[in-house]
């Protein structure tokens, strides 16, 4: 049975799942849980959405034959006034506090580059989850000049490239040794961002029509066969490779699924609920803020009168239920007086 419904309110669910396994990576502090990279997948996952929803709004600009700078303008005018309010708000409190010494790269996060500080590093740097937010706005630099400014003969194959220099880039690191690290590198992720680019360009009906059920089964038991030869040891970076490969066509299938007028009445309960939709819409907010719930509730478990319940707010499920509520109202809060109403302020640069 199928349901007439607005794609993007299932895309909004995903953003919710997506978003929630990035938290629970976080908060337990484990990159694997259970084996499973839900704070990749997740992190992945936004990345996917990204390159669809971009070049599907860059490819309608382009049809409609405008000039290139005023397609520009208008593209980064709402960019802009989407990201930025948010991000810089909380790395003024940040910087203001100076939390996790974070003033000694205060430069990197001031221009979206966190990504090459933890590169600089060889490791992760606080804020560490900035990185993703870097990697996606040097991805909205580069991609609106590929999709308005390309030669319409070499716009296929521009995306096309872009795809498969990501999934060059990153096998080659996982050759050479140290994906971890490598992945921070812009381009190294543009399989992902290219990879919903190309549901945009060919249509979320053409895209999903190559995941029949059989493609789905040989993607999914590809996988938990990636997982078990891990499970049992034989792991390198290689299989990391591999592993992240399958997820990122996993992927794709999903968000190209989700993406068609016409949806199973299992994808319309689980994506389209009023809550996993409501965690969707504010889940930029909850991603900035949930790193920092813990050392809120860590902060505050350390004062006098508190101290004694002290493994209350910082260990276990109390500590779990702290932190998602700490996020969750934020993040709602956030979207209350902050972005919504800047979201009404970029309808005026619409096309």
């Amino acid at each position: 049975m199928h349901k007439k419904l607005d794609f993007l309110v299932n895309l909004e669910g995903l953003r919710a799942f997506a978003v929630i396994s990035v938290m629970i990576s976080h908060w337990l502090n484990a990159s694997y849980l259970f084996r499973i990279p839900f704070g990749h997948a997740g992190v992945q996952v936004f990345f996917v959405l990204s390159g669809f929803l971009i070049s599907r709004i860059l490819l309608n600009e382009r049809a409609k034959n405008k000039e290139l700078n005023k397609s520009l303008k208008t593209f980064y005018i709402r960019r802009t006034l989407r990201i930025f309010p948010l991000y810089y708000l909380v790395l003024a409190l940040l910087l203001a506090l100076n939390v996790g010494d974070i003033r000694s790269g205060a430069i990197w996060h001031l221009t979206y580059t966190s990504n090459f500080y933890n590169l600089a590093h060889e490791g992760w740097q606080f804020p560490s989850h900035f990185w993703s937010l870097a990697v996606e706005e040097q991805f909205y630099l580069v991609w609106p000049l590929i999709i308005l400014a390309m030669p319409i003969k070499w716009l296929k194959q521009s995306i096309w490239f872009c795809f498969l220099l990501g999934l060059l880039l990153r096998w080659g690191g996982a050759l050479l040794g140290g994906i971890r690290m490598y992945s921070m590198i812009p381009f190294v992720n543009f399989d992902a961002l290219a990879g919903g680019a190309l549901i945009a360009y060919y249509s979320a009906e053409r895209v999903k029509k190559l995941f029949k059920t059989h493609i789905w089964i040989g993607l999914f038991v590809t996988w938990c066969s990636i997982w078990l030869m891990d499970n049992f040891q034989i792991s390198t970076h290689t299989l990391r490779a591999a592993q992240h490969t399958i997820m990122i066509l996993l992927f794709i299938g999903i968000v190209a699924s989700l993406a068609t007028t016409k949806q199973l009445k299992f994808s319309s309960v689980v994506f389209g609920n009023s809550f996993i939709r409501y965690i969707g819409k504010i889940s930029y907010g909850i991603y900035i803020i949930h790193m920092f719930a813990p050392k809120f509730w860590r902060w505050l478990s350390q004062k006098d009168f508190l101290s004694q319940y002290s493994d209350w707010f910082v260990f276990g499920w109390s500590a779990l239920f702290l932190n998602l509520a700490f996020t969750i109202i934020l993040a709602g809060v956030s979207w209350r007086i902050i972005e919504s109403p800047i979201n009404r302020l970029k309808a005026r640069f619409s096309s």
